[in-house]
């Protein structure tokens, strides 16, 4: 049985003096690609930069977490912390015990019947599992109105949800913003990268002269 052999090389030269129709003057566009796939050397070079210098790279290597993001359940919208058995059925007045600010702790437990104005962002108080949007509620004395129609979990953000501790980033490049926002989030301040390509256009034209 005859043993494989590896295809050789290619050079310039040799492409230049093939007699299989090539043609530089009347090239088909599916051939041209062929030949150019022929001599492409895929980028190997990594570099390393900036995180705000970062948009439309190719990560040379995934993007590990070494922590939760976000850390903690917390709001997705301005609002008030609830129960979400509270809430789910007909229109209620739960009282108001507190307020979460982003970036604080928080140290409230919600009882049954209870609502701690929240800030987005802010960690969920122990106990509430909903967020009702400031926008659909109406404060009074005895307590914050929230109509009913409510859905148990809505607009809350659980811990680990955009990236969790030791998952990857998937995405193999960074062209959206909300890629570097999240390799800032996990306090990385520069990435690998692949080398950017480098591209050259080279045209052969021939030119009519009248005589």
């Amino acid at each position: 049985m005859p043993m494989a052999t590896e295809k050789p090389p290619m050079d310039l030269q040799s492409l230049l003096e093939r007699p299989d129709g090539y043609d530089p003057d009347a090239l088909p566009v599916a051939s041209a690609q062929r030949i150019i796939s022929e001599f492409i050397v895929p980028v190997a070079t990594v570099e390393r930069v900036a995180i705000r210098d970062a948009l439309d790279r190719v990560l040379a290597e995934p993007l590990l977490s070494t922590i939760d993001v976000p850390a903690h359940d917390n709001a997705a919208m301005d609002g008030y912390a609830v129960r979400g058995a509270d809430v789910q059925g007909d229109a209620t007045t739960p009282q108001v015990v507190g307020t979460a600010l982003a970036g604080q702790p928080v140290d409230l437990t919600l009882g049954a019947g209870q609502a701690v104005r929240i800030m987005t962002g802010a960690v969920m108080p122990a106990g509430a599992d909903t967020v009702v949007p400031q926008e659909l509620v109406t404060v009074g004395a005895a307590g914050v109105h929230v109509p009913a129609g409510q859905t148990p979990g809505q607009h809350r953000r659980h811990r680990g949800e955009d990236l969790a501790w030791g998952g990857r980033h998937s995405r193999p490049a960074a062209d959206h913003a909300a890629d570097l926002g999240l390799a800032a989030s996990l306090g990385t301040p520069a990435l690998p990268v692949r080398r950017r390509l480098r591209v050259a256009f080279f045209v052969r034209r021939r030119v009519a002269l009248d005589r």
